[in-house]
């Protein structure tokens, strides 16, 4: 199996608001995960895993659309995202009502805590920032399901407020 990992993209940021170069910043930031995407594609990747804001605001509709038609554009490749405290499942977030493609996997860790790839005998697991600033995520109450699959786990976190602080003993504890 081949995986690509990556979070923090923070797609529609416009860095140094106000500076002559923040434009094309932002645009360079886009247009660095269209590469990446398209590296996966060139590479045959089978997983694309994305841990949390992807977006550093909420998303508009047509951002998703956007989003979408480039994830389906993979040819091999199934990828698989949990929201972070930047582009968190709000109750009005398009998150919500959007409908992917296929091959593209937004796990709220709410309803949907995990998909299951057979044939790459891999289970990935995930939990979603459901708020900007959440008390606690639910990740501790996550385990392995079945035996004889890859277990992935994806989180966001960090050590700064806003996150989510990770202890590595109960991470390393629960199995994936």
């Amino acid at each position: 199996m081949k995986f690509y990992h990556t979070a923090d993209i923070h797609l529609g940021v416009i860095p140094d608001v106000g500076f002559p170069w923040s434009e094309s910043r932002a645009e360079e930031i886009y247009d660095s995960f269209v590469r990446l995407t398209a590296q996966a594609n060139l590479e045959k990747v089978d997983l694309l895993l994305i841990s949390g804001d992807l977006f550093h605001r909420q998303p508009l509709k047509r951002e998703l659309r956007a989003l979408n038609d480039l994830f389906e554009g993979l040819c091999n490749t199934e990828v698989v995202f949990i929201t972070g405290n930047r582009d968190y499942l709000r109750e009005d977030s398009s998150y919500r009502t959007f409908r992917f493609g296929r091959n593209v996997h937004l796990l709220d860790g709410v309803q949907k805590k995990k998909v299951v790839f057979p044939k790459l005998h891999t289970a990935v697991y995930g939990v979603s920032f459901q708020d900007q600033k959440p008390e606690q995520l639910t990740y501790e109450n996550l385990k392995p399901e079945q035996d004889g699959l890859f277990s992935i786990l994806l989180l966001h976190a960090g050590k700064d407020p806003g996150h989510v602080s990770l202890e590595v003993e109960k991470l390393e504890a629960l199995g994936f």
